[in-house]
């Protein structure tokens, strides 16, 4: 960048540009009004040195001050974001965990197949302290754009890749779907099939992968597997393809709402569940429980999930770093009819829903 000829009107963005980073972050390092990496902190002073920048006391004051905004960036088509119970009682952890703090939250839907400029711009503007990603998808850029911005971020769900800004929370999805799979093995069901989200989210790669080992463990062949978007409707007709193609008495769903559409399409084949097909869900929604039959499934809130994201990124605000390490939760299997447990462990099915299985073993 070639100098300005007037170094009084060297502008903030100017610097920015010079140094190579955004507007935010040059803002952050100058006027230490929150987290830069010490390269970047070292580039914008140097920057801000040659071009002669001397901002004003209140352009001082003012970069000195908390956005008080978090980013809740949904990066899924807004049909799904504002439809999906998953996502939905994920924004309500989020907004609990700001309930009784200065911070604003900032809804932000981004499809996946979007090319990420919008949202780059916005989180460039330094209007935000730190952001929060909900159903992050490996083509979704939203991992790129917080390193750019170089803001604080939390993802709910392992994201596809790490960097020094980047936290999450997530369960231990493998071992979740392993204790899932093995719940059906116990039952002696041997042609066990697997109804999978997308296949570009890296906790739906995690839990595949959990069903095949469990799988291999058993020694048993894995079943048909189908990836697809988290739709009911798309469910019924991959369960109905699977049905169509080969006989199973098994299948594991990545989520209750794949679940339900897999017990229309078993029943509309005239099978029984869980006589000829158990099912296992994962999520334990409140469908899960009002299904007919109501449904074995894994935990998995996404409240807990998102009121944890929301706290663990005030924690790193708060202590103005950079990051925090991931924080793991517990998955618990939840017994119902769909799935349930042989005579041996338990003789009926009128005391309620049993909790077994142990994620950390």
């Amino acid at each position: 960048m070639a100098k300005p000829e007037n170094r009084s009107n060297v502008t903030l963005s100017d610097v920015a540009q010079h140094a190579g980073v955004s507007r935010a972050t040059a803002s952050r390092a100058l006027f230490d009004s929150g987290y830069a990496s010490r390269a970047a902190r070292r580039a914008v002073l140097a920057s801000a040195e040659e071009l002669g920048f001397t901002p004003n006391r209140a352009a001082r004051n003012l970069a000195k001050q908390s956005a008080e905004a978090i980013a809740l960036v949904i990066t899924e088509s807004d049909s799904l974001a504002l439809s999906d119970k998953f996502i939905g009682l994920g924004i309500s952890g989020v907004s609990n965990a700001l309930h009784n703090t200065e911070y604003q939250l900032i809804l932000l839907i981004a499809p996946p197949d979007d090319n990420g400029a919008k949202l780059r711009r916005y989180l460039n503007r330094g209007t935000v302290d730190g952001a929060i990603v909900l159903s992050h998808h490996s083509s979704d850029h939203s991992v790129e754009i917080v390193e750019g911005a170089q803001l604080p971020t939390v993802f709910v769900g392992r994201p596809w890749k790490l960097s020094n800004c980047i936290s999450y929370v997530d369960l231990d999805n493998r071992q979740a779907a392993e204790i899932a799979t093995r719940h059906l093995i116990a039952l002696g069901r041997k042609r066990i099939a697997c109804i999978a989200g997308p296949a570009d989210m890296a906790p739906v790669i995690d839990r595949t992968n959990g069903w095949r080992n469990a799988l291999a463990d058993a020694g048993l062949e894995p079943g048909p597997l189908k990836h697809i978007t988290f739709s009911g409707i798309g469910a019924e007709e991959a369960m109905a393809s699977i049905l169509a193609e080969s006989e199973v008495d098994g299948l594991f769903c990545h989520s209750d709402l794949l679940a339900a559409g897999a017990l229309r399409a078993i029943h509309a084949k005239g099978l029984s569940v869980p006589a000829d097909v158990a099912v296992v869900g994962f999520d334990d929604s409140p469908y899960s429980a009002e299904s007919t039959p109501s449904l074995t499934t894994m935990s998995n809130s996404g409240l807990v999930l998102g009121k944890q994201a929301g706290e663990l990124l005030l924690n790193i605000l708060g202590n103005e770093t950079r990051a925090a390490e991931p924080l793991i939760l517990p998955s618990e299997l939840i017994v119902r009819e769909s799935a349930p447990p042989p005579q041996s462990v338990l003789p009926t099915l009128s005391s309620g829903p049993v909790l077994c299985g142990d994620p950390n073993n």
